[in-house]
């Protein structure tokens, strides 16, 4: 659901969705990733780069290289969130 909302431009309704989602299942990487999109694209960098450490505690090898690399997701879709992660929260390690 917050990547339909994302991908609507309704930045807000995902961070909704996305915190509802982690409260049922906190162990679930891509919804941190989502998370952390939605918060920089509302100009929340600080509580983006809060959100995507706790993504890397799950995923620690993770980059946004490697993750654009491997989706298969419309070319629209991957610039939202590798537009959000490198330009609002930069190098997070």
């Amino acid at each position: 659901m917050a990547l339909a909302y994302i991908q609507m431009g309704r930045f807000d309704a995902a961070i909704a969705a996305s915190r509802k989602a982690l409260h049922q299942n906190a162990h679930f990487s891509s919804t941190f990733r989502t998370l952390a999109a939605a918060l920089a694209h509302t100009g929340r960098v600080e509580e983006a780069r809060g959100v995507a450490q706790s993504m890397l505690r799950l995923e620690p090898n993770f980059t946004i290289t490697e993750w654009n690399q491997r989706n298969r997701w419309r070319q629209a879709t991957k610039d939202l969130f590798v537009g959000a992660s490198r330009g609002r929260l930069a190098r997070i390690r």
